[in-house]
């Protein structure tokens, strides 16, 4: 149970800094800050995917 709770807090805040990151550049480069959080999110979604397998 500690560990899932763990994992779940570590797969948050690792999604959090992206989402961050991922805004950040795209305000350099001029791109809307929601397609940086959509991307993030997709992004996160194949790499959870691919650790389950």
């Amino acid at each position: 149970m500690l560990k899932n709770i763990l994992l779940v807090g570590l797969g948050g805040a690792l999604g959090s800094m992206a989402r961050y990151l991922l805004t950040y550049v795209s305000a350099q480069w001029a791109i809307s800050g929601e397609w940086a959080i959509l991307l993030a999110n997709v992004l996160g979604s194949f790499l959870i995917g691919m650790l389950i397998f």
